[in-house]
């Protein structure tokens, strides 16, 4: 499967349902185009205790697999978690991060971890040029 914005939004509402109780607010997405991360989570906190600008990013630079999609995206969505409830943790994939992965894991068979290993991934050969293209272009 390869991000979209709109199946990003659509398995977003579905795994919100399963895995978070629909406590999370729909947030933007966007997809990037880089082999150097799968996913990426940002967000702009405010005083009256609220998040803004929330984003769930995604590369189309792999052809991912349903179970690596959802992984993928269900890991920015515990950083997601973490943030709108204003869970501390003492680092982006610590011990809350962990706990929640790991609870997430067992009770409902996910494979959540704090880096995933993308070697394995089918490249998008579209997305992949695009991304050679920017990576010689910027640097990144």
């Amino acid at each position: 499967m390869i991000a979209t914005v709109d199946n990003m939004t659509e398995n977003f509402k579905i795994y919100n349902k399963l895995y978070f109780e629909g406590r999370l607010p729909l947030p933007k997405f966007e997809v990037m185009h880089t082999y150097r991360m799968s996913g990426y989570f940002i967000f702009d906190p405010v005083k009256k205790g609220r998040i803004r600008h929330k984003k769930i990013y995604m590369t189309d630079y792999f052809d991912f697999t349903d179970e690596m999609y959802r992984n993928v995206l269900v890991h920015e969505m515990i950083h997601y978690y973490i943030a709108y409830n204003k869970i501390e943790d003492n680092e982006d994939h610590g011990v809350e991060f962990m706990k929640l992965a790991e609870s997430l894991n067992r009770k409902y068979g996910l494979s959540i971890t704090k880096i995933i290993d993308a070697s394995s991934f089918k490249r998008n050969e579209k997305a992949s040029k695009i991304s050679w293209f920017f990576t010689k272009l910027f640097g990144c």
